[in-house]
């Protein structure tokens, strides 16, 4: 992590970890550039010259945010692929990725959840025969490597050979699967699925086991969330609130929120494990949901810097 950009966009050091508690830390990946999209560059970076790339995304998506921030910072045209005929491109995300050159698709919700199989998809992807078809999340062999890197930034700052827990929200699976990767002897990965991921194969939510030190193994996974994917629950709300009041940190509502909530449940504070959530962003998410809960004045005010943080120019 110690390249950079032209314009300074790119992380040049390391995530502070944060610490939240004994032998529990937040590892502020959030903080990656101005519109703080979080792990997504890690996932990303290596179509740093991609003659273009096209993805899909849901109308709030942080995926195509973090796609249209990337692409714009490299000069990477993008094509975003967007689920629902009737989604509004003028909400806040899609908004934001029209002006940052992203060109945008509405398909129909079975076409959409068809992915590259859909023709009206197809039709779509044809028009630009060179971009790189990117899966949702950015699931790909080069994406699961840049996630890799977070095993890295954790134990550096950590002593020798810390029996380590790393937690992370997931979407795709992606990252879950980059950190479990890059895992050494004493360290493993849970996952905390944001919804019911039908898309995973065998190393999905019914996995047993972690991954120790093997890149074919899976990491940890939780149970699927009863509540559904943009769904905040007053309870989760609250765990928000207490972070931003406990320590200024402002949570994304679908992803780390969840993450924390799942470390301390599964955590012992007896144990000499370290626990490290990873706060991976998508603080855009905000955005279709933040009318939707009714946070404190002191939370409103975090919510509405950051998604003008995630929406700047």
């Amino acid at each position: 992590m110690n390249s950079s950009s032209s314009d300074g966009s790119q992380p040049t050091k390391r995530p502070a970890l944060t610490p939240i508690g004994d032998r529990f830390w937040l590892l502020r990946d959030d903080l990656h550039f101005p519109q703080r999209i979080g792990s997504k560059w890690r996932k990303l970076q290596h179509l740093q010259h991609a003659t273009g790339i096209v993805s899909l995304g849901g109308a709030f998506s942080n995926h195509l945010h973090a796609l249209a921030v990337f692409g714009r910072t490299y000069g990477v045209p993008t094509v975003g692929i967007v689920r629902g005929e009737h989604a509004d491109q003028a909400n806040p995300t899609l908004a934001y990725c029209r002006a940052a050159g992203m060109e945008l698709h509405n398909v129909r919700k079975a076409d959409f959840d068809r992915g590259w199989a859909s023709e009206a998809v197809q039709r779509i992807v044809a028009t630009v025969p060179a971009y790189v078809t990117l899966p949702m999340g950015g699931d790909s062999e080069g994406g699961r490597a840049g996630a890799a890197g977070i095993v890295a930034d954790i134990t550096a700052q950590l002593p020798l050979a810390t029996p380590l827990q790393i937690v992370v929200g997931a979407g795709s699976g992606t990252t879950a699967r980059g950190i479990a990767g890059a895992l050494a002897p004493l360290q493993h990965c849970l996952a905390v699925p944001a919804a019911m991921m039908h898309s995973l194969d065998s190393d999905g939510p019914t996995a047993a086991l972690p991954a120790v030190a093997d890149p074919v193994r899976p990491p940890l996974w939780l149970p699927p969330p009863l509540e559904g994917y943009a769904e905040l629950p007053a309870a989760r709300l609250r765990t928000i609130e207490s972070g931003w009041a406990e320590y200024g940190i402002l949570l994304d509502p679908i992803y780390s929120s969840r993450a924390v909530v799942a470390a301390r449940h599964v955590r012992k504070p007896d144990s000499v494990v370290h626990t490290v959530v990873v706060h991976t962003g998508g603080l855009q998410g905000w955005a279709g949901l933040v009318d939707q809960v009714a946070p404190s004045a002191s939370l409103r005010i975090a919510i509405n810097e950051a998604l003008h943080q995630a929406f700047a120019s």
